[in-house]
């Protein structure tokens, strides 16, 4: 595997959805290389919303038991 420097990647707008502090912090850190903006979210509720306002989000990372609207819901 290349590595990111090298790689032909744009940098991606990313969207964490994650109700647990510590492990949205280690999903931000690991995305850094290949993220030009992350924007984090704590329930299904708010995914949807910032989904729906930003239609140029390129990768959504999901917790699968979000509040609010699980996982499935959200993701439809």
């Amino acid at each position: 595997m290349l590595p990111v420097e090298d790689a032909s990647i744009n940098k991606l707008k990313i969207l964490i959805a994650e109700d647990d502090e510590a492990p949205e912090m280690l999903i931000t850190v690991a995305v850094q290389e290949i993220a030009k903006e992350t924007i984090s979210v704590t329930t299904g509720r708010e995914a949807v919303e910032v989904c729906h306002n930003s239609p140029d989000i390129d990768l959504v990372l999901m917790n699968i038991q979000l509040p609010e609207i699980d996982d499935y819901k959200t993701t439809r």
